[in-house]
């Protein structure tokens, strides 16, 4: 009903494609034939920056019924960093409403040095510079949580 509804309305915009969104993922769709539109095989699952918007438009302006877009942009890398820009966003809301009181500076370092380590290892393996072996933040864990693996091992 939703695809309907979302289709039903980009043509009447003049929308070459058109985005359904639940609370989690996002899907874009060709108005034309109603499929689902990939980035160089990648199906979209998140909001995209303007730039991607326009890449879409475009070859679609060109191509009405195609369902990939196939580019020359590391379109993996553009949308790492676009989600990473809308989980600032979010973040930035999320702390407007919390009341830290004194100290609240040393929250927010905290949680944007999880954050820059969890983006430079999606980087990694978005560039194929993840190597085995080396010491990432996933990898790592605590005296606790080791004693733990290996006492459910046994």
């Amino acid at each position: 009903m939703i695809l309907l509804f979302g289709n039903i309305q980009a043509q009447k915009l003049n929308l070459p494609f058109f985005i359904v969104k639940n609370c989690k993922i996002s899907i874009f769709y060709n108005t034309e034939n109603l499929q689902e539109i990939a980035l160089n095989t990648n199906p979209i699952r998140e909001f995209q920056t303007i730039d991607i918007f326009r890449l879409i438009k475009n070859h679609l302006k060109k191509d009405s019924k195609i369902t990939n877009i196939v580019t020359n942009v590391d379109s993996v890398s553009t949308i790492s960093e676009a989600i990473f820009n809308k989980k600032l966003l979010e973040l930035k809301n999320i702390y407007r409403d919390i009341n830290f009181g004194e100290g609240g500076k040393d929250k927010i370092d905290f949680t944007i040095g999880f954050i820059t380590l969890e983006y430079f290892e999606e980087k990694e393996k978005a560039d194929a510079k993840w190597r085995e072996g080396e010491i990432y933040w996933s990898n790592c864990q605590s005296e606790n949580s080791k004693q733990l693996s290996s006492n459910l091992k046994k």
